[in-house]
């Protein structure tokens, strides 16, 4: 039996998981995520200093940046997960 396949490894195009270090900001600000881009699907954002996971208000809102819609975190880390995607 073979492994299933995903849609995007069926073209050959295969995602990169990226891994970002970001300083938090305030809610509806952008947060500076370098090489992050519109298209590319953002799986975890992670606040270090609580544990939260702060990924359902999260968007990508433009290169190289996220935004949260409600929260703050001026003064924490945030990680900050997603798959690159190539075509994006």
């Amino acid at each position: 039996m073979t492994a299933p396949v995903s849609p995007m490894e069926e073209t050959g195009i295969v995602p990169r998981m990226r891994w970002f270090v970001a300083d938090g900001d305030t809610a509806t600000t952008g947060i500076t995520v370098t090489g992050i881009k519109v298209g590319d699907n953002l799986k975890l954002v992670l606040n270090q200093a609580d544990g939260l996971d702060h990924t359902a208000e999260a968007s990508i809102t433009a290169a190289d940046e996220i935004t949260l819609t409600t929260t703050d975190t001026s003064s924490d880390k945030l990680l900050v997960q997603w798959y690159s995607n190539p075509n994006a």
